[in-house]
């Protein structure tokens, strides 16, 4: 391959650094509580990354029973229903349910109800251990005071042994009754063959389509700006990333920033399409469905070289086309989870940011060189590099200049 020349790149001893926020506190998946303001790094799948989430409101008022058992009671005033302080899968404190006997529909139920309006989605989700079987059920309390043993399940995750570690059991429903629901939330013995014990910890309800991390009462999202002076090229140029998505749904705003004109707004579908605008919204490429899944990671590469607009997934092409226009300027700020929403889920492992459009050999190379556990080189086109192995490290000091 031909040598390629780059002007005007200067080397800096350094650059300036991003800025995390998340103004509240969060959980690591293992349970432990991480202080607001510092941000979460998970090992999935052999990587370590920064964990950067949608924000959150978990409605159960006693989620974690630290200090008594209040909103929860056991259903049918049935079997024994007590807090334990020590063993909690968040915090100290659990709650145990045990079973008098192997009837079904028993266990413990929250004490209030949740509305759930026509056609609104809603997801439950519990942290269990114990033995029997049981499963996680929202319960129709409509029609009913509070209080009451409600009627039949809207919906239930079936049968399942209960797990002797703790283990998060989630549950999605979707109001189709055409009528205004009121719901409980009820962890439950089912067709066991002998009284079952259950443990519940972290209980969560969400208004969405998925569970996310645990939290007490709500979250902020977690959002990583990086100043954009000096290392975006207005010309041509590439942002290549590592990703692993946490949950799929549509407007999932993982790099964004506003411009003169329009936006940058890299993000994703609940079809597992990317979309990429640089420039008026909904001009720039999109790929087909399927491109993403929940799990595995990914390495993803934006290149712009007007008036092209290139996206590739693992060394591969996705999508493209000519909507580029160098007018439309530059974002003063960039970053992942500062859209409009505040809605990314994902986890990431690095990003790198270059002043020139990288080949599609060069983008392939980097992709099969981080899937072999490689990371990519800080070379003399590198504008700014971030990695996030336990914490966020800014790597290179290579500045782009535009010509004079």
């Amino acid at each position: 391959m031909a040598a390629i020349t780059i002007t005007r790149n200067i080397a800096l001893a350094t650059s300036t650094p991003p800025t995390f926020s998340r103004p509240s506190v969060a959980y690591l998946t293992s349970g432990q509580q991480v202080a607001a303001g510092q941000p979460r790094f998970e090992t999935i799948a052999g990587r370590m990354g920064l964990w950067v989430e949608e924000r959150t409101t978990n409605e159960v008022a006693n989620p974690s029973f630290e200090i008594d058992l209040t909103g929860w009671r056991a259903r049918f005033n049935s079997g024994t229903l007590s807090r334990l302080s020590a063993g909690g899968f968040v915090g100290s404190s659990f709650m145990r349910w045990v079973a008098a006997d192997t009837s079904d529909f028993r266990g413990p139920l929250t004490s209030a109800y949740f509305t759930v309006n026509p056609n609104e989605t809603i997801t439950v989700s519990a942290w269990v251990k114990g033995s029997g079987k049981g499963t996680l059920a929202i319960l129709d309390a409509t029609g009913q005071v509070v209080g009451g043993d409600g009627g039949g399940w809207l919906s239930s995750l079936g049968a399942l042994d209960i797990p002797s570690a703790w283990t998060r059991w989630a549950l999605t429903w979707t109001n189709n009754t055409g009528l205004v629901k009121y719901v409980y939330i009820h962890i439950s013995q089912w067709v066991t063959p002998s009284p079952a014990t259950i443990d519940v910890d972290g209980v969560q309800f969400e208004r969405k389509g998925y569970a996310t991390t645990y939290v007490d009462t709500s979250r902020a999202a977690e959002t990583l700006t990086i100043p954009t002076a000096g290392v975006l090229n207005p010309q041509q140029g590439t942002i290549e990333l590592s990703l692993q998505m946490l949950n799929l749904h549509n407007w999932n705003d993982i790099l964004t920033g506003a411009l003169n004109s329009g936006r940058f707004d890299f993000f994703t579908d609940a079809s597992g399409a990317v979309h990429w605008d640089f420039g008026l919204s909904n001009s720039g490429p999109i790929s087909a469905s399927g491109v993403l899944s929940v799990g595995p990671w990914y390495v993803v590469a934006l290149v712009w070289s007007a008036p092209s607009l290139t996206v590739y997934v693992n060394g591969s092409q996705v999508a493209t086309n000519n909507s580029y226009d160098p007018s439309v300027g530059l974002p003063t700020n960039f970053g992942l989870n500062t859209g409009w929403d505040g809605d990314a889920d994902c986890n990431i492992d690095f990003l790198r940011i270059s002043s020139r459009a990288r080949t599609a050999s060069e983008i392939a190379a980097v992709a099969s060189a981080y899937l072999n556990n490689g990371t990519p080189p800080v070379d003399a086109d590198t504008t700014y590099y971030l990695g996030f192995d336990g914490a966020i490290t800014l790597g290179g000091g290579v500045r782009f200049l535009p010509p004079a």
